[in-house]
C-alpha cells in the first residue's frame, strides 16, 4: 500500500475526523484544499465519506450548509458594493488613505487602485525629484451591485411582455380548432 494511502487511512481513523471535515465545509471551507493541506488523497476521503450512510448524510448536510454560507457571503459582498460610500476611502484633506487604513467594507468594494509616481527635473542639479503621486481608485460597478442586491431582496422584478395577434378569445378558438383538427386527422 502506497505511503499516501496509509497516511489517508490513518488521518481518517483519527477521532472526530468527520466532524472536522463537516465543520470545515459548513464554514465555507473546501474539502479538496483540506486534503492538499493534510497531504491525504481526496479520492479516498470521498470514498470514505460515501461508504457509510451516516457519514454520507453528514457530508451532504455540510455541503448544503457550505452553499448557504457561500450565498450569504456573496450577498454581503453585493451589499458592500451597493452601499459603499467612497468618501470613507479618503482623509479630511481629500487624500486617499493608505491601503491598510481604508475600512474593510470600503476596500471590498474597490476594484483597483493605480498609483503613479510623479517626477520633475531640478533645473539646478539636473536630477529627477519625486514631487508626488497620482492615484486612481476604481470602485466596483455600484449600479450593478445595487441591481443584483435588489434582485436578491426581490425589490426588482423583471417583467416580460408577450404580444400576440388578436384577442384572447380568438387565440383560444384558434388553439381549440388546431387541437380538434389534430384529433380528427388520425381517424381516417
Amino acid at each position: 500500500m502506497p505511503a499516501t494511502d496509509k497516511r489517508t487511512e490513518a488521518w481518517l481513523g483519527e477521532p472526530g475526523r468527520l466532524n472536522q471535515i463537516c465543520d470545515c465545509l459548513a464554514n465555507g471551507g473546501d474539502l479538496l484544499a483540506m486534503c492538499r493541506v493534510e497531504k491525504v488523497k481526496y479520492s479516498k476521503v470521498i470514498l470514505w465519506l460515501n461508504k457509510d450512510p451516516g457519514r454520507r448524510q453528514a457530508y451532504e448536510s455540510a455541503v448544503k450548509a457550505q452553499k448557504v454560507w457561500a450565498i450569504s457571503r456573496l450577498i454581503e459582498e453585493l451589499e458592500k458594493i451597493a452601499l459603499v460610500d467612497l468618501r470613507e476611502a479618503y482623509d479630511e484633506n481629500n487624500a486617499l488613505l493608505p491601503v491598510q487604513k481604508i475600512p474593510r467594507h470600503v476596500a471590498q468594494a474597490i476594484k483597483s487602485i493605480e498609483s503613479r509616481e510623479e517626477y520633475e527635473d531640478d533645473e539646478e542639479t539636473g536630477e529627477r525629484m519625486l514631487i508626488g503621486y497620482t492615484k486612481k481608485v476604481t470602485f466596483s460597478d455600484k449600479l450593478k451591485g445595487i441591481e443584483l442586491y435588489g434582485k436578491n431582496l426581490r425589490m426588482f422584478v423583471d417583467k416580460v411582455e408577450h404580444e400576440a395577434g388578436g384577442s384572447l378569445a380568438d387565440l383560444v378558438r384558434a388553439a381549440a380548432a388546431t387541437g380538434s383538427e389534430e384529433n380528427n386527422s388520425g381517424t381516417d
